[in-house]
């Protein structure tokens, strides 16, 4: 993707995401029992309605991805999450807070996926 902070981001979001419904244990580096790799599909942002005075007034993001989680040990694939997408539009002052609310709702559906497989 073109916006170097996404991955930064994804990360974060999911991150916390895992630590608030207790379904594992992060480490950031070192050894682990398991590791997710995410794979951006697609990410766009928008401008879809413009005013008289040439202001962005709505916005559009879209955001799909696919995960994969590898055993720790063997590197071996487990589980792979399939696509998961998900579109907004939205009054915003800049696309910023649409890609942070975009974010937080790809993380939770793809947690939603990993509490169900495990």
């Amino acid at each position: 993707t073109l916006e170097p902070a996404l991955p930064y981001q994804l990360r974060t979001a999911l991150r916390n995401e895992i630590n608030t419904r207790h379904l594992a244990k992060w480490v950031d580096s070192g050894p682990a029992d398991y590791e997710i790799q995410i794979k951006v599909l697609s990410y766009t942002t928008r401008e879809w309605m413009r005013s008289e005075a040439d202001k962005t007034l709505l916005y559009d993001s879209t955001l799909s991805l696919e995960a994969t989680l590898y055993d720790g040990k063997t590197n071996q694939e487990i589980w792979r999450s399939g696509v998961i997408s998900y579109a907004e539009r939205m009054e915003s002052p800049d696309d910023t807070a649409l890609t942070g609310d975009i974010i937080t709702q790809v993380t939770r559906r793809l947690a939603d996926k990993l509490r169900t497989a495990f």
